[in-house]
C-alpha cells in the first residue's frame, strides 16, 4: 500500500524529470499547507493533494482553499488530487479544472489534465516564501533527528 510519502517521492521525481525549478513537500503556503508544490522554470505553479483513502478526500473538500481556488492571486496555476490507482475517479473531483492523478507501482499516470486556473506567475517573493517553509521544515526535522541520538 502506498504512503503520502512513497507517493510525494514518484511525484517528485515526474516533476524532476519535467524540469521543475522548485519541488517541495510539505510546505505551507498562502492558503494552507500542500502535500507537494512545484514550480516549474517559467513560473507556474503546481499543488498536488495527496489522497490515500476516501474519508481524507472528504475532509479536504471541506477546506476554504477549494472556494478561492481559480481567482487571481495567491492560489496555485495547477491543482492537482493524486492517488493510488482507483481511489478517486474523475466524477469525484470538486472543480472542472483539477487534475487527477494515480500511482501505479512506481509510476505516475495522468487520468484528467489539470487546467490552468489563473494566468498569473508566481512572484520572487512567493518563490522565496516557498524556499523559507521548506528551509524552516529540514531545521524542524534536523532537529527532531539530532535530538533523538
Amino acid at each position: 500500500m502506498e504512503t503520502e510519502s512513497s507517493i510525494q517521492h514518484f511525484l517528485y521525481n515526474w516533476r524532476y524529470i519535467k524540469s521543475d525549478m522548485i519541488i517541495c513537500p510539505g510546505v505551507y503556503i498562502e492558503y494552507g499547507e500542500a502535500d507537494l508544490f512545484s514550480i516549474t522554470r517559467t513560473g507556474y505553479s503546481h499543488e498536488f493533494e495527496i489522497k490515500i483513502s476516501k474519508s481524507d478526500f472528504k475532509a479536504d473538500l471541506k477546506k476554504p482553499k477549494h472556494k478561492a481556488y481559480g481567482e487571481k492571486g495567491n492560489t496555485p496555476n495547477y491543482f492537482w488530487y493524486c492517488c493510488p490507482k482507483g481511489l478517486l475517479v474523475v466524477d469525484d473531483m470538486p472543480n472542472d479544472s483539477y487534475g487527477l492523478l494515480y500511482i501505479i507501482g512506481k509510476q505516475v499516470k495522468i487520468i484528467r489534465r489539470a487546467k490552468l486556473l489563473h494566468k498569473n506567475k508566481c512572484s520572487d517573493k512567493q518563490k522565496q516564501r516557498v524556499l523559507l517553509s521548506m528551509m524552516h521544515r529540514y531545521w524542524q526535522l534536523k532537529n527532531k533527528i539530532d535530538n533523538n541520538l
